[in-house]
């Protein structure tokens, strides 16, 4: 009856292993994975004219983890803005073309989010707090998250102990 006991246990934390091994991220408890960052940047990529490179991949997953955090901290507050809205600022900051695609427009209208919610934290201080607040756990192959920052998502070293985004 112990080994039985002993090999579930063994059993269930490889399993457990193996389905938190491809999280990039976690916000607020949502996963973000390799496969969803993967297939975002390719799609980002196509739409840009721009190469896959390890910096489109970084610009991805910042904006990705920006607009959850954007989200769920407007959440907190009641704060929400209408696709119109994100649309309309979206297009102001230059991501217009991206809004048509849409595959990637959503992580354009994140973005979106995050940079109004900035705008409004000036006046706001509540908001910065609920920004602060957000769980944001990043796998340590992809940085540290850093929401005060100029970049929000800062990179690795590429040490042996932190190895660097890949």
């Amino acid at each position: 009856m112990r080994l039985l006991a002993a090999v579930t246990v063994v059993l269930t934390l490889g399993l457990t292993a193996c389905q938190t091994g491809n999280t990039v991220a976690t916000v607020a408890g949502d996963r973000i994975t390799e496969a969803e960052l993967d297939e975002l940047t390719a799609k980002v990529a196509e739409a840009s004219g721009d190469e896959l490179s390890l910096e489109l991949r970084y610009s991805v997953l910042t904006s990705l983890i920006a607009g959850d955090v954007s989200e769920q901290a407007g959440n907190d507050l009641g704060i929400s803005f209408s696709e119109a809205q994100l649309n309309s600022f979206a297009e102001r900051m230059g991501y217009g073309p991206y809004l048509a695609n849409p595959e990637i427009a959503d992580l354009y209208r994140g973005l979106a989010r995050w940079n109004a919610l900035a705008t409004l934290s000036q006046e706001r201080r509540e908001l910065t707090d609920a920004v602060l607040n957000v769980n944001v756990e990043v796998n340590p192959r992809y940085g540290d998250w850093d929401p005060t920052g100029q970049m929000p998502l800062l990179p690795t070293t590429g040490s042996l102990s932190v190895p660097a985004m890949r």
